[in-house]
């Protein structure tokens, strides 16, 4: 197999948590080839099999559907573009994309949508920098997205669990950058 470098310590985290999952649910995800358990696998340097590639996208597939149900739920009234108009608007000027948004960006993700999500996290960061934003918002807003969908079995609310576990390592990871 191929030996993989060392991922990054959030990416570290997001693994062990889509492991935990898999590992917790091995009637949906099968074990791994090369290891033992999901978590072992993930703690190892090696790329996946062909076999191990598909049961990976089979669950990351199931967490990016729960993450998208999840940002279906952000309340209406959340409409990050006339935040951004509005500061403009205010003074603050066309912020600039804030990189570490960029960086953890996924690729399927529109160009303009990343975009927006990036300059609203900038402006974010201001307002908490400014006094203006306590810093946890972010946080409540992901909290009740995440809680608002329906979890009835077992399987679900790891689903959800780890879905919005791996949103807040992706939020922390850009609120600690910048």
């Amino acid at each position: 197999m191929t030996e993989l470098a060392p991922a990054p310590a959030h990416i570290q985290e997001k693994r062990a948590c889509i492991a935990a999952l898999m590992d917790g649910h091995p009637n949906i995800f099968a074990a791994p080839t090369s290891a033992g358990t999901w978590t072992a696998f993930a703690e190892q340097s090696e790329a996946p099999d062909e076999r191990e590639e598909r049961i990976l996208d089979q669950a990351t597939g199931r967490i990016v559907q729960a993450i998208r149900s999840a940002q279906d739920r952000t309340p209406s009234d959340f409409d990050m573009q006339s935040a951004l108009d509005m500061a403009k608007e205010g003074g603050l000027g066309d912020l600039e994309p804030d990189p570490a948004v960029l960086a953890l960006a996924s690729p399927d993700a529109s160009d303009e949508e990343v975009a927006t999500m990036a300059r609203a996290m900038s402006l974010y960061k201001t307002a908490v920098k400014m006094g203006l934003a306590e810093g946890g918002e972010l946080h409540q807003t992901i909290e009740a997205s995440f809680s608002s969908l329906p979890a009835e079995t077992p399987f679900m609310q790891d689903l959800l669990e780890t879905a919005k576990r791996i949103v807040m390592i992706d939020l922390d990871q850009a609120m600690r950058q910048g």
